[in-house]
């Protein structure tokens, strides 16, 4: 899938997990899932069921609209979300 498709779920996903500075495992570890799952939706390869989407949200305090925006313009915008400066 080319980069523009993909959700920007795996950015926020590293950036969240970095910002707490916790490994992909120990991230994996507080939702329930394994190491190979949380790194597969950091890479895109996978994307969360809805129920996930709802944990992830409540842990990592992104949006799912924020999460899941797949064209260019709404990841320019996560991204002045993510990046103040």
């Amino acid at each position: 899938m080319p980069d523009a498709e993909k959700p920007f779920l795996g950015e926020c996903l590293r950036i969240w997990r970095k910002r707490e500075n916790l490994s992909q495992e120990s991230a994996a570890r507080m939702l329930g899932v394994a190491a190979t799952t949380w790194s597969h939706w950091e890479t895109g390869r996978r994307i969360p069921t809805p129920r996930l989407l709802y944990l992830l949200r409540d842990m990592t305090g992104f949006s799912i609209g924020l999460m899941m925006c797949e064209n260019s313009q709404c990841c320019r915008h996560a991204r002045r979300i993510l990046y103040p400066e």
